[in-house]
């Protein structure tokens, strides 16, 4: 009698718990989700990488004297412009026992005088096919158009085309963003670092850009138009994305095929169609079926 009176008891115990528990179930799914959400969309989106680099001069060269000799005087200063034949400075040849005119060392392009190397009376030598390699006067820079040389990676490299649009920034001048092109492409791969000069040349009519300035690069590789949404709208690991939909009212989880990602912004391939409603905001408390109380933007 008391073993059928303890059994009796626990089967009360045992309904009542699943009783219990399919009330909470049922308190679960009746409970709407405070949730924010918005309309799918198309925009443009593109392809970039990222580099660093330095700008140069399209046109940077040292000058040399053409004869060995003391530096009577420097006839430019540093920042001055130039034409192509301008004397930069003058020459004694000091031979002993000969007396010579003053030479003359020339600017061979038009450009800005970077650099003055030495003073009056230094001793100077032309370049040689020996162990010496010379003696510069000067350095004449041609800013009409800047370049820069960025690496890209093995990976990358098969991107690279000529002609690609690059965008510039430097701190000298953050607000302003410089649009170059790519002129040049290694034709091949260093194969210790595995990576590919590309030459990018900037127009610089202003002359804001100067040679030496550090400089961020985003080459652009592709743009095109497609559905595009917020990389914090998407749940999921690595090859597995999905977001949350508004189907009347109810949360249906919905796969996705992605493809460029453009910092915060994500290419959508596959999932989606324009004009659907899409949960930006308490995605990551739902699951498929959950109902919804949609908040919208001015809401708190």
């Amino acid at each position: 009698m008391k073993r059928f009176m303890l059994r009796i008891l626990m089967i009360l115990i045992i309904t009542n718990l699943q009783c219990s528990k399919k009330s909470a179930v049922n308190s679960v799914s009746d409970t709407k989700v405070p949730v924010m959400v918005e309309p799918v969309r198309t925009g443009k989106i593109r392809e970039v990488l990222h580099f660093t680099g330095d700008i140069k001069g399209i046109e940077e060269i040292d000058v040399y004297p053409k004869v060995q000799g003391k530096l009577i005087e420097n006839k430019v200063k540093e920042g001055d412009h130039v034409d192509k034949g301008t004397v930069l400075a003058l020459v004694d040849r000091d031979i002993s026992g000969m007396k010579y005119e003053p030479f003359e060392v020339l600017s061979p392009i038009s450009g800005i005088v970077a650099m003055v190397f030495l003073d009056k009376g230094a001793v100077v030598v032309p370049p040689t096919m020996s162990t010496t390699m010379g003696t510069p006067v000067a350095r004449v820079v041609n800013m009409n158009k800047a370049k820069v040389i960025v690496n890209v990676g093995d990976k990358e490299y098969p991107k690279i085309k000529i002609g690609q649009i690059a965008e510039i920034v430097t701190d000298a001048y953050p607000s302003r963003v410089f649009t170059g092109t790519v002129s040049a492409i290694a034709p091949v791969i260093n194969p210790y670092t595995r990576t590919a000069p590309v030459e990018i040349i900037i127009p610089n009519k202003e002359l804001l850009l100067r040679s030496g300035m550090f400089v961020e690069v985003k080459l652009i590789i592709e743009e095109r138009e497609g559905i595009v949404i917020k990389a914090d709208y998407i749940l999921g690991s690595e090859g597995s994305h999905f977001v949350y939909i508004d189907d009347n009212g109810i949360a249906r989880r919905r796969e996705i095929k992605t493809g460029i990602v453009e910092e915060n912004n994500v290419e959508v391939l596959e999932g989606l169609r324009e004009g659907e409603s899409i949960v930006t905001v308490g995605a990551e408390m739902l699951a498929d079926g959950s109902k919804l109380d949609i908040k919208r933007g001015e809401e708190k």
